[in-house]
């Protein structure tokens, strides 16, 4: 059974759960394991301190992998993702010119986020019916190549440009992806637009089977790919965005995580959101905790992630069971 109730699922939100209760707990400051003995300091560390951070990575590892599912759906392409489309370099982008131009500052962090990471993925699309060299998943993959490329030559000059002593040092840190510092503030600004997009994708999650067919077939089964195909990548490009503004560049989650959850639900997307919503806040979460905890300096989120990502992905394609389409 893979219906919503069914055994994977509950594992799945224990898993979550055990997560969220190890993460609370793990940290240099000594946490009881009794939640009703978290006094004094300790309740300030966990509350304002670990539990915003907690949060955050449970909603940006949702926001990632749901991302993913919808590109690869959309595209009609199993190794399409936000990193090899483009659209977190050019999320990247915005914030980087962002930070140069106006030092953190929430609102155009997340506007330049989303304005350049929606115009990498625009512009991978177009190169990729462009392009006239191999099949479609190669054309996509070549036009996300060269669009990570132009995107990655804007912020080496951002960079360039940048003040080496505040601004640049800001930059490349914020580049390698961390949770490091994040609050209530940042889960304020970052919050709204990640629930709000994981709500409307979820809602049209069986649309989004449909988007997977040409049009001809989308529109004799009740769906307009003009309206809902646009849309649904708006909504995926805004997940990156805000996670990419508030995390930094996170790769693999978008590309592994949709794959695991096809494999434990199929690729019916009524199913595979959900259950990538699920995985990728799990695994996130659990590379945020080692981040912080495994050594007495913090090692960037995007570098802990690699590691465990790739060797999973590989193992995956090492098996032969990628299932993308139903």
């Amino acid at each position: 059974m893979r219906g919503l109730f069914s055994d994977r699922w509950f594992l799945l939100l224990i898993l979550l759960v055990l997560l969220v209760y190890f993460s609370l707990i793990s940290g240099r400051v000594a946490t009881p394991l009794n939640p009703l003995e978290w006094g004094g300091s300790v309740s300030f560390v966990v509350y304002e301190l670990r539990l915003p951070r907690i949060i955050l990575a449970v909603l940006v590892g949702s926001a990632l992998a749901v991302a993913g599912a919808v590109y690869q759906t959309i595209f009609r392409n199993p190794l399409a993702s936000p990193k090899i489309l483009g659209v977190s370099e050019g999320a990247s982008t915005g914030v980087a010119l962002a930070i140069l131009l106006f030092y953190y500052n929430r609102i155009f962090i997340e506007l330049l986020g989303f304005i350049f990471g929606l115009a990498a993925t625009m512009l991978t699309l177009y190169l990729s019916r462009v392009v006239k060299y191999g099949g479609s998943i190669l054309r996509l993959i070549l036009a996300g190549m060269a669009v990570s490329a132009f995107f990655a030559a804007m912020i080496g000059l951002i960079k360039f440009l940048a003040d080496p002593y505040q601004i640049l040092p800001s930059i490349t840190f914020w580049l390698l992806g961390s949770l490091n510092g994040k609050g209530w503030s940042d889960l304020y600004y970052a919050g709204p637009l990640i629930i709000s997009a994981l709500a409307f994708l979820t809602a049209i999650r069986w649309r989004i089977n449909v988007l997977g067919l040409s049009d001809e077939e989308a529109l004799s089964l009740g769906v307009n790919p003009r309206l809902y195909r646009p849309l649904t990548i708006v909504f995926a490009s805004l997940l990156v965005s805000a996670s990419t503004s508030v995390a930094g560049s996170i790769a693999w989650i978008g590309l592994l995580v949709p794959h695991l959850s096809r494999g434990l639900f199929g690729a019916d997307n009524r199913y595979v959101l959900p259950g990538s919503a699920l995985i990728g806040s799990s695994l996130l979460l659990l590379c945020d905790t080692l981040s912080r905890t495994l050594t007495s300096y913090e090692i960037p989120l995007g570098i802990i992630v690699s590691f465990i990502s790739a060797p999973v992905f590989i193992a995956i394609l090492s098996r032969g069971s990628m299932r993308w389409r139903r």
